[in-house]
């Protein structure tokens, strides 16, 4: 995480309120979860359907968005946006 990002965790937790992660664009097959580790700090995770509006979006440009409370973070992958569509054709073709 950046800083302001930790400063919005910081305050949030200092406050006693819950973490509002909203994924841009919506897609309400994700989840989005902060936590923190004493080894690594405080960390993001995104779990995304192949199929949702946000893997299109990733696949598109590279990037994951969303929100934390009025925090925007925007992460870019440089993996190549050739691998993130075959990862996605892979994941569609996996029986379930």
């Amino acid at each position: 995480m950046n800083d302001d990002l930790r400063r919005t965790v910081a305050e949030l937790i200092l406050r006693d309120r819950e973490l509002a992660l909203n994924l841009m664009p919506e897609d309400p097959s994700a989840q989005v979860e902060a936590f923190f580790s004493g080894m690594t700090g405080w960390r993001y995770r995104i779990q995304l359907s192949v199929t949702g509006p946000a893997f299109e979006q990733l696949k598109r440009t590279g990037a994951f968005q969303f929100k934390i409370d009025e925090t925007f973070v925007r992460d870019e992958f440089k993996v190549g946006l050739e691998n993130v569509s075959k990862f996605q054709e892979l994941c569609k073709s996996q029986p379930k």
